[in-house]
């Protein structure tokens, strides 16, 4: 199967969604009932097997543990001073690294990277244009997102075999078809790039740059890269199908894209420094990264924190996966609020925690349930059963139903099982994926989610379809409306085309399958608008991943 070692990816029309926080002092250790009661209803019996340590900041620091089985906490030794793999949120701290060096030296947003990396390295620019730091801490370079000497073979421990002269002589292989700045495109290549440029021009090891301008002043002494600090307790990482897994291992250098270690206290800590109005040293160096550098593509940027505008608010937010843990921030700056979650599972491919942090944080949105083992139906398998081409995989995949179950064969590859949950999803017993059915104006697919990456499957032998509306029936469409607190659709006629956009996301084009019902394939998504007694546009119902939400036209 094809695979991705994207740490996280940024996903269309997914949101955090997040309440009022006050800083305080992160110290308190005792458990807050309501927020492990609340944490253990999505949990419990749960089929990934999943622990998550969860902090909420809003007036006040609130903490919780809570696992799939009640008892696993306890048997996997988890605390507030367990250490997690946290993922890409290491990138933010990348950022206050390079933040850091920017006040020190004469490094600045406008350096081109070429200066900081040895004077052979072919690095690639666009008609003379250079790839500059900035366009490194937002994703803007141009770099794929992963290098091509990788020597990877599997998600087991990706980046191990990468040396930092791997990852330089990658730059060769790399020719940009655009200028840097013009396009984003989430690069686990350049934040490596990045992570070990900084290196290079401090001539001291990133290790120490990060616990110096992060973990000392903060005073996280459960955090680490690769030397686990005596007396921390690692947590053990897990697949979505409850396996054990090791860890990720990154060569010196080029831990800035993913490999920082955390615990929940620690996260805590970080995160309250960011959100903290003192006027310090280390406070303005961590503020100094939440100016936004990008907006480009739909995705607003500052110094790799991803910004989604909810209402009239600004969130800065990062999601982190490994190949055991998944992790996730996201911080309110303007009213001192916000949420941490570490999980000890690779949650990336089931779609990460936004929907935990979601239900936590707005108690007017839906708490996600567990996922638990169910009979797959009848009808399902006999619709699915077919062979499909996965975009832009270059891979055909056969379904069948075989015994009550569905079976799956991709070309050259053996046959496979997999299992149905609770949220209407299929899942392989033998290796960490998932297909989701989703309608489709040829009739039913799917998507296949593995690795943080996402195909959506094509029907082979299916009729496209060639329906229309005329421009002056999509105008019936536009307007503005709200799903749930701070989230709205806004729907507008671009170039003959409906375009539909959520709060903070990009703008997405839509296929009319029939009058008042569109589709976006790649997301899953179906919209369908539906008429008062008048025959006039009321409401739209938007339809995605099991979820079915209807909002009031404004």
């Amino acid at each position: 199967m094809t695979y991705s070692t994207d740490l996280d990816m940024p996903s269309r029309l997914k949101r955090i969604l997040c309440s009022s926080l006050m800083v305080t002092a992160a110290s308190t250790q005792a458990s807050d009932t309501s927020l492990q009661s609340q944490l253990q209803s999505m949990l419990d019996g749960d089929r990934t097997g999943a622990c998550m340590a969860v902090a909420t900041i809003d007036h006040g620091v609130k903490r919780a543990i809570a696992c799939a089985d009640p008892a696993a906490a306890t048997k996997r030794k988890l605390d507030f001073d367990t250490a997690f793999e946290i993922g890409s949120i290491s990138k933010t701290m990348t950022a206050v690294v390079a933040a850091g060096l920017m006040r020190d030296t004469e490094l600045s947003l406008d350096t081109p990277i070429s200066a900081l990396l040895p004077t052979d390295t072919q690095v690639p620019d666009f008609a003379g244009q250079p790839i500059r730091l900035r366009h490194l801490l937002t994703h803007t370079s141009g770099l794929p997102a992963l290098p091509s000497r990788m020597k990877a073979t599997s998600l087991t421990d990706p980046y191990r075999k990468l040396t930092g002269n791997a990852l330089l002589a990658s730059l060769a292989d790399v020719t940009l078809l655009q200028a840097p700045g013009e396009s984003f495109q989430y690069s686990n290549f350049a934040m490596m790039v990045l992570s070990y440029a900084l290196e290079l021009h401090s001539q001291r090891e990133f290790d120490a740059l990060l616990s110096d301008y992060v973990f000392k002043p903060l005073n996280m002494q459960h955090s680490f890269t690769h030397d686990k600090p005596k007396g921390v307790h690692m947590a053990q990482g897990h697949s979505a199908l409850t396996k054990p897994v090791s860890n990720w291992s990154f060569t010196p250098g080029l831990h800035g894209a993913g490999g920082v270690r955390a615990s929940l206290n620690d996260m805590v800590r970080y995160a309250l420094a960011h959100l903290s109005t003192v006027e310090d040293e280390t406070t303005s160096l961590l503020r100094s990264t939440h100016t936004e550098l990008s907006q480009v593509d739909g995705q607003r940027v500052a110094h790799n924190w991803m910004i989604n505008r909810i209402g009239n608010t600004d969130y800065l937010a990062h999601e982190g996966g490994t190949g055991g843990f998944s992790a996730l921030i996201a911080l309110d700056t303007q009213r001192q609020r916000g949420i941490v979650i570490l999980a000890d599972t690779a949650l990336t491919s089931l779609g990460g925690l936004s929907d935990y942090a979601t239900a936590l944080m707005d108690e007017t949105a839906p708490a996600p349930q567990p996922r638990r083992e169910l009979p797959a139906p009848t009808t399902l398998l006999t619709h699915l059963t077919g062979e499909y081409e996965l975009t832009e995989a270059n891979l055909r995949m056969r379904l069948w139903e075989e015994d009550g179950a569905l079976k799956a064969q991709a070309t050259g590859q053996g046959a496979f099982t997999l299992k149905y949950d609770s949220r209407g999803d299929f899942y392989p017993t033998s290796f960490d994926a998932l297909l989701r059915p989703v309608e489709t104006p040829q009739g039913l697919s799917f998507q296949w989610h593995q690795g943080g990456g996402i195909r959506m499957a094509q029907r082979v032998g299916a009729e496209p379809t060639d329906f229309t509306l005329p421009a002056e029936k999509l105008a019936e469409y536009v307007g503005i409306y709200p799903l749930m607190s701070g989230f709205s659709l806004t729907v507008a006629v671009t170039d003959d085309k409906l375009a539909i956009q959520g709060t903070g996301q990009a703008a997405l084009t839509v296929q009319a399958v029939a009058e008042d019902e569109f589709w976006r394939g790649d997301v899953g998504a179906k919209f369908v608008f539906n008429r008062g007694p008048h025959g006039h546009v009321i409401s739209v119902t938007l339809n995605q991943h099991g979820q079915i939400i209807t909002g009031q036209k404004q």
